[in-house]
């Protein structure tokens, strides 16, 4: 579960740092069972909009995760921003959502920027204009859970808020190892 915390944490980092756009991006080389990595927007009149989004099909865990984003500000951003999860896993064919506990899981966040300080030092203020991030790692910590607790295909949605602004939402496909 700490590594959910963490993807979705990064998850909504790269959002932060602009996303969204209608366009999805699958990885084709998949095995058999496996989700292939996807995302896609769900909202409609975004601030930040994302022109693409490439990651992993597969994220092992312990291990390094690289993704690379591009995107456009419409309209400047500004702190603090909000921002709901749902986190889904797919369990014997159906997905099922994973509940809030502890800030893990589907959860609501009214300081994204505040539960990501450990990650990066760059403020909540964006301004309009292009954004690129060409292939950033984060290295993902064992989790303390046994393997078959968080290892499968997971599925998960973000929204993000400054205030009455709806900055993005965008959802992406992947599977755990």
């Amino acid at each position: 579960m700490v590594m959910l915390r963490l993807w979705a944490f990064v998850c909504g980092f790269c959002c932060l740092l602009e996303l969204s756009n209608s366009r999805p991006y699958g990885v084709n080389r998949v095995k058999r069972n496996e989700v292939p990595a996807s995302w896609s927007k769900c909202g409609t009149d975004d601030s930040f909009v994302v022109t693409e989004l490439i990651l992993p099909s597969v994220i092992n865990i312990p291990g390094p995760v690289t993704f690379s984003l591009k995107g456009h500000v419409k309209e400047e951003i500004n702190a603090p921003i909000q921002s709901q999860l749902e986190v889904m896993k797919k369990v014997f064919g159906f997905w099922i959502t994973i509940p809030c506990k502890n800030k893990i899981g589907s959860c609501f966040y009214n300081d994204l920027c505040a539960e990501l300080h450990h990650f990066t030092a760059k403020t909540c203020h964006f301004k309009q204009g292009e954004v690129s991030i060409q292939n950033a790692t984060i290295k993902i910590p064992k989790p303390s859970i046994p393997r078959v607790m968080y290892a499968g295909d997971y599925k998960i949605t973000i929204k993000l808020m400054s205030g009455k602004q709806h900055v993005t939402c965008l959802t992406m496909k992947f599977s755990l190892k």
